[in-house]
């Protein structure tokens, strides 16, 4: 039976506030910015990202805690599940448009 420490527990506890701050912080600035038209699509889409980015880091920083994964196979998981999203990204706004253009 193994025991887990600590400390892995306080990393792991610290990693999840920042990446809440984080996101929090992405959302506030987005809000702060929205009034202010085209500067608010610029720092919208720079903010995408920002965001794309912190999630894949995310991803990859939680599957080497969670499943003691080594880097390779953590960053073949993350790999996988954004190829995974691409596909469904794709097959959603085919959809999309294939029910726009049969309804018009």
């Amino acid at each position: 039976m193994s025991r887990v420490s600590s400390s892995s527990c306080i990393s792991s506890r610290s990693i999840s506030s920042r990446a809440r701050f984080g996101l929090l912080l992405v959302a506030a600035v987005d809000a702060l910015v929205s009034p202010f038209g085209w500067a608010s699509q610029v720092v919208g889409d720079a903010l995408d990202v920002v965001l794309y980015a912190w999630s894949a880091c995310y991803l990859f920083v939680a599957n080497r805690h969670v499943y003691r994964a080594g880097v390779f196979k953590a960053g073949l998981n993350v790999a996988a599940i954004a190829v995974a999203y691409a596909v469904f990204w794709a097959a959603g706004v085919a959809l999309a448009a294939l029910y726009e253009f049969t309804r018009a």
